[in-house]
């Protein structure tokens, strides 16, 4: 998981998985051994530990640059499963015309 931000003792991180679309931005914020997730940018707390006012505040004060990081790695993710789509297509064509000239 990208670590976007560090400070104050929280670290702050965005996940992407190739592939596959988050449909709500949003980050991990982890501190010390516990970790919430954090709806961006309304900052609605989705699950984990209640995040303390320092937190809640470093992730205030950065809700611009979280939610353009956010953006940045959804279009990485798109344009990488993008190739991957083009590219089973692809497969999947060769695939059929070698069982064609088998038969």
């Amino acid at each position: 998981m990208p670590e976007v931000l560090r400070q104050n003792g929280f670290v702050v991180s965005i996940f992407f998985e190739l592939g596959v679309k988050h449909h709500l931005p949003h980050c991990h914020i982890k501190w010390g051994d516990d970790e919430t997730v954090v709806a961006l940018p309304t900052m609605r707390e989705l699950v984990g530990t209640s995040l303390p006012k320092a937190g809640r505040k470093l992730l205030a004060q950065n809700v611009r640059f979280l939610v353009a990081k956010w953006e940045e790695l959804e279009r990485q993710q798109e344009g990488t499963a993008g190739k991957k789509t083009k590219a089973g297509k692809q497969k999947a064509s060769r695939t059929k015309k070698g069982k064609r000239g088998r038969r």
